[in-house]
């Protein structure tokens, strides 16, 4: 944790991106990195080429923790509830779909509820806590009586395109996700036939960097990029 009197030089110091060669500590999840990534390290490149940026693994039930001690700047991810006393600003939103196997024999085009529950499906379980997306689906099913039949537990939410793309199964991810992993696998992009929430990503940020001009630069930074 910075000291007071970094705190202080921090506070009254103006930050020059193009001379900058700090490491920014971003906490995201996988399928939210795998959005923000691209489109960050392309615009560093161009406005400030020295900075490094470390992305860490959020921890849902330490975040308020992570910022307060210094382990991460920025949390940039969808957390379901967020810790209180955090600053926050919403970033984009994400409709969840389904994805299948092009040549699935039994799903071609349109996903029926009841194909839906009885299929068998890929489920992404982080190394620490649990997907809130993974949750949101789950909390669906609960909702009309059904528990979804889990075949595949994967430690990378990456992994469960190319499952899908060569088997019966299905896996429920972002559009973003779905979309590029459609170019690369031979994958149909589904409506979910049950309701399902939009995934709102926001920026968290502790009282600890609130005012400090490097991390308010970069917070703005990423703002722009949606």
């Amino acid at each position: 944790m910075p000291t007071v009197v970094e705190l202080a030089l921090n506070l009254n110091s103006t930050f020059n991106p193009s001379d900058s060669r700090t490491t920014f500590k971003i906490g995201a999840t996988e399928s939210v990195a795998f959005v923000l990534m691209p489109l960050l390290v392309a615009a560093l490149e161009a406005e400030a080429p020295h900075v490094r940026i470390l992305v860490v693994t959020l921890e849902p039930s330490r975040v308020r923790e992570q910022l307060e001690d210094g382990e991460i700047d920025l949390v940039v991810a969808y957390l379901g509830t967020p810790p209180e006393g955090l600053h926050t600003t919403s970033l984009y939103q994400q409709v969840l779909k389904v994805v299948a196997s092009t040549s699935h024999p039994d799903i071609q085009g349109k996903l029926s509820l009841q194909q839906y529950i009885d299929a068998g499906h890929i489920y992404y379980k982080p190394r620490v806590g649990t997907s809130t997306i993974e949750d949101q689906v789950d909390e669906a099913f609960t909702a009309v009586g059904a528990t979804r039949t889990v075949k595949v537990t994967v430690p990378s939410a990456m992994s469960s395109p190319q499952i899908a793309a060569n088997s019966r199964l299905l896996a429920t991810l972002t559009l973003a996700v779905a979309q590029e992993a459609s170019r690369a696998y031979k994958l149909q992009i589904l409506e979910p036939p049950l309701p399902l929430k939009l995934v709102h990503v926001a920026m968290y940020w502790h009282e600890r960097t609130h005012a400090m001009a490097r991390q308010t630069w970069f917070r703005k930074f990423i703002k722009k990029l949606f």
